[in-house]
């Protein structure tokens, strides 16, 4: 699989990011597997949390699930053009070495 290729399945669905993860091109993708699984994980603890909790935090978390999803659609926008514009709040995660 092409590297734009994997950049871009990397941020289709987490079944998506697993298909660009073991076949795509690992090496030169680093940047989009590691944004997309962190951009996953931190929408699926959102969701996790905002299922439990109700009231004024479950609004706030629904504002923080807003901003994952116009990360995870500035990403995709970037990995279309062939880009590596880190994210501004999850630059510093670093899953995948």
């Amino acid at each position: 699989m092409s590297k734009k290729a994997t950049d871009i399945l990397s941020y289709i669905t987490i079944i998506g990011w697993f298909i660009a993860f073991i076949f795509g091109d690992r090496e030169h993708s680093k940047f989009h597997l590691n944004q997309g699984l962190v951009i996953f994980i931190c929408y699926m603890i959102l969701s996790i949390l905002r299922s439990y909790i109700g009231g004024f935090i479950g609004v706030l978390l629904w504002i923080l699930m807003i901003m994952v999803f116009v990360m995870w659609l500035g990403g995709l926008i970037n990995a279309i053009k062939g880009t590596e514009n880190p994210m501004l709040i999850i630059s510093n995660i670093k899953i995948i070495k």
